[in-house]
């Protein structure tokens, strides 16, 4: 398990000598020059501040060489994958060779010192040690950036994918130049196709039912030549024979010189919507029709009804003038006369509703008088 350097990077380094003496005296001469350093008393204590974080290790050849357990091998190789803390070994002239075999490939930035050596040249060795661990610490900090850019364009993507799962729609992205395709799930399902199906754009244009491939293509070629979105409904054929219906809309991508180089955009089936208008279609049809038929029935009844009235009120009139005046028969007749007259008024109103429906009376709204 790793443990990470503390976030802006410690530049502390860890001073681990023979003596208190060299210690104290190393200890002062990096302040002299403005590093912080902090003087560990046994090999144990170095690698506990090594876990906690330090710019760099400074040491000598006995130190290094009495960890027969490997401490600070341990120590280094629990390091994150970018950490390479610089180790400073000094030793004695010819003991390079020994030490590194004696460290193995553990201490990635091992840096061996001989003795003896001037006060300005360790300083100087320090100072650039720790410049490479501040660059250490920049591609930490720019592994930890792309990390989170990576984090939220994951989050995002699969927010996206969500809300494209739940409103059914399928994304595709199409390369112009080499023809490359590349689909959603929900993109190839809609084109009859497995998840994990091979399908490319030869296969999508071959899906595509033969009566609407030229529609397509001339909406394709439009939005490409005009830089509007590409908006089409067609069918398409799936391979077990069904047809279904697409909405597919999209948007062309450009180049600096304003060349279109590719095309992405969602689809989605709206076969059930199509299925669901045709029917009302077929409803509001069917309706218009029976409707028609009401309003032949109503003028035919109409004129059937109206035929005999004529002769049944001047039959009425021949017995009004031929009979008596006996009361009753008077009364008969006016009786009659009053349902004639109730029954020609109704049969004209049937008349007038049914020129009404066929559009061969026009209603005029004016203002009139109710006085």
């Amino acid at each position: 398990m790793t443990r990470p350097e503390p976030t802006g990077g410690s530049e502390r380094v860890l001073v681990l000598m023979p003596s208190v003496r060299d210690a104290e005296r190393t200890a002062a001469l990096l302040r002299g020059v403005e590093v912080q350093s902090v003087q560990c008393a046994s090999l144990g204590e170095l690698c506990r501040e090594v876990w906690a974080g330090a710019g760099a290790v400074l040491t000598t050849e006995e130190v290094v060489l009495g960890d027969t357990a490997g401490q600070l091998a341990e120590a280094m190789r629990a390091q994150p994958t970018w950490s390479a803390m610089p180790v400073l070994v000094l030793a004695r002239e010819g003991a390079t060779e020994h030490i590194q075999r004696a460290t193995s490939e553990a201490l990635k930035s091992l840096l061996i010192v001989e003795r003896p050596v001037r006060t300005r040249t360790l300083l100087s060795v320090v100072l650039s040690a720790l410049r490479s661990r501040r660059n250490q610490y920049e591609i930490r900090d720019a592994i930890l950036a792309r990390e989170q850019q990576a984090s939220v364009l994951r989050a995002q993507e699969e927010k996206l994918r969500f809300v494209q799962a739940a409103g059914g729609l399928g994304a595709w992205d199409l390369d112009l130049a080499s023809e490359e395709l590349e689909t959603s799930p929900l993109c190839r399902a809609a084109h009859g196709r497995g998840p994990d199906e091979a399908f490319s754009y030869r296969d999508l244009q071959a899906a595509i039912h033969p009566d609407d491939r030229a529609r397509v293509e001339a909406a394709v070629a439009h939005s490409l030549a005009t830089g509007d979105d590409y908006d089409t409904e067609y069918r398409v054929v799936w391979p077990d024979g069904q047809v279904r219906w697409l909405l597919v809309r999209g948007r062309a991508a450009h180049d600096g010189s304003g060349r279109a180089v590719r095309m992405a955009g969602i689809t989605l089936d709206i076969t059930e919507r199509k299925s669901l208008i045709e029917e009302l279609q077929r409803s509001q049809s069917e309706l218009r029709e029976q409707d028609r038929r009401k309003d032949e029935f109503l003028a035919t009844l109409a004129h059937e009804l109206r035929n005999p009235l004529a002769p049944i009120r001047t039959g009425l009139e021949v017995m009004r003038q031929l009979s008596g005046t006996h009361p009753a028969t008077e009364r008969a007749q006016g009786i009659m006369e009053r349902q004639l007259g109730h029954m020609v008024r109704l049969i004209d109103d049937l008349l007038d509703v049914s020129r009404i429906s066929r559009g061969k009376v026009e209603l005029r709204r004016e203002r009139v008088s109710i006085q």
